[in-house]
């Protein structure tokens, strides 16, 4: 899978799971533009591990705290597998 269908995939997670309508910039950051909190940044990591079957440890799920940082995360995931 390469980062741009990470990049759909990842946007269209955090659409749903925010309710998130329009363009999803990868600079916005997941707390304050899109006003998440703890308990959807946990849902959206559950999400992500679940959709690209990965596991994230709570040390890299706090690094990403922007859109693009959740999209590094997954392609170097995946890289590893």
């Amino acid at each position: 899978m390469n980062r741009e269908e990470i990049a759909e995939k990842i946007k269209e997670l955090l659409s749903d799971q925010l309710g998130i309508e329009g363009e999803i910039m990868e600079d916005a950051s997941i707390s304050s533009d899109f006003n998440a909190d703890s308990l959807d940044a946990v849902e959206i990591i559950m999400e992500t591990e679940d959709l690209f079957d990965i596991s994230v440890q709570d040390e890299e799920a706090e690094k990403a705290i922007t859109v693009k940082g959740l999209i590094d995360l997954v392609e170097n995931k995946l890289k590893e597998e």
